[in-house]
């Protein structure tokens, strides 16, 4: 079975704030709020290691109670945030996590392409995929 993702952002704080994902802690909704009013500017509001933490565990098990080891997952770009220190090692581990087998990425602007390619069945910067026949077409 074919499955279709896309912006998992993985480890990306700012994504949680810039996009409203819902995985703030309830301080952090409150400051939030702050941000929202003008109280707070935006850059420095920090989301925390444990909303992030949050946000990257609950996508992931989202990801595996869909998808079967043997299915094919596509990831329609941004698959993770990392630090320049950590790269490969964090990305090999993210990819680790999700437990099926056939997973292609098509190149998001947040992706690492030297750290990426190694774990990915295939890599693309625009790719068209034929499923059960019919052809989807697949770019950032």
């Amino acid at each position: 079975m074919w499955h279709f993702v896309a912006d998992t952002h993985l480890d990306h704080g700012n994504i949680i704030k810039y996009c409203k994902r819902p995985f703030l802690t309830a301080t952090e909704q409150g400051l939030m709020e702050m941000v929202d009013k003008g109280i707070i500017p935006q850059n420095e509001f920090r989301v925390s290691h444990q909303s992030i933490k949050n946000m990257t565990e609950t996508i992931i098990d989202s990801i595996n109670a869909t998808v079967r080891h043997d299915d094919t997952l596509v990831i329609g770009g941004d698959f993770c945030w990392t630090t320049r220190e950590n790269r490969v090692r964090r990305t090999r581990e993210l990819r680790n996590c999700i437990n099926c087998h056939n997973v292609y990425l098509i190149w998001g602007n947040h992706d690492d392409r030297a750290a990426l390619s190694p774990y990915f069945k295939g890599c693309f910067d625009q790719h068209m995929f034929n499923v059960n026949g019919q052809n989807i077409f697949m770019s950032p």
